[in-house]
């Protein structure tokens, strides 16, 4: 648009990808704060060999949070937990978990249940994941296709990123099932049922809670997904004074 385009109170958005590392914090109760400014020569003409010829906006702040989820598989009759399962857990990118936490990009990687019945994750973010079961316990049945979980974080505003109160939100498709979950320390439990070799295939109702709080949150999970969370935060930033966005 020109120097038009560019007046007083102008803001300018600056998108980016963040990864959080391993021992970034989980859940609500504290998050991983980011601090953002945009650095600008003075002037085509500034010296911008050195830091006299720049100028800076203020800083903005955002606030990223991620959650840990754990699939546990269990028996229909009974509830108990089944370990052998071998599962393939698909994000919206096309890529596989695989058994040591990270995505195969080439989505070829399975996980396989343990003797606790669990595929435990961690650094969750918001999304859609496809859940495939390749291979089920001995004596039980494996469902046929794919079952979707997608996870929901809500109430991160412009106003607001950096001491909001975030509302989480999963839902499951059966035999997947919602169990329960702490959004203070991110901790999220849901589990996969199967049936008895044999036995007709109950339906189990994928639910979904939200839940809004200070600094408790509860809600349901439905899924594992894992690896380092991609987060994408907007940060809108105004000359003069800071505006910020999920």
């Amino acid at each position: 648009g020109g120097a038009d385009a560019f007046t007083a109170g102008a803001r300018v958005v600056a998108v980016y990808n963040a990864p959080l590392a391993s021992g970034c914090n989980h859940g609500i109760a504290k998050g991983n704060p980011n601090e953002v400014y945009l650095r600008y020569p003075r002037s085509p003409f500034a010296d911008q060999s050195g830091d006299a010829g720049f100028t800076r906006t203020p800083s903005d702040d955002a606030t990223a949070y991620t959650w840990d989820l754990a699939l546990t598989k269990r028996g229909s009759d009974g509830d108990r937990p089944l370990p052998g399962a071998v599962l393939s857990i698909t994000d919206d990118r096309g890529r596989t978990l695989a058994a040591n936490g990270t995505w195969d990009a080439e989505g070829k990687a399975t996980v396989t249940t343990g003797e606790d019945g669990r595929v435990t994750v961690s650094g969750v973010d918001s999304g859609k994941l496809e859940v495939r079961e390749l291979k089920a316990p001995k004596g039980y049945t494996a469902f046929e296709g794919t079952r979707s979980v997608t996870v929901k974080a809500e109430g991160l505003d412009v106003d607001q990123v950096a001491a909001a109160k975030p509302k989480l939100t999963i839902t499951a498709e059966s035999p997947l099932r919602a169990d329960n979950a702490d959004g203070s320390t991110g901790s999220l439990e849901a589990s996969l049922i199967n049936t008895p070799t044999g036995t007709p295939p109950s339906t189990i109702t994928g639910g979904f809670m939200p839940s809004t709080g200070d600094m408790a949150m509860y809600a349901v999970a439905a899924a594992a997904v894992a690896g380092a969370a991609l987060l994408v935060v907007a940060l809108l930033i105004k000359r003069g004074g800071g505006n910020h966005a999920e």
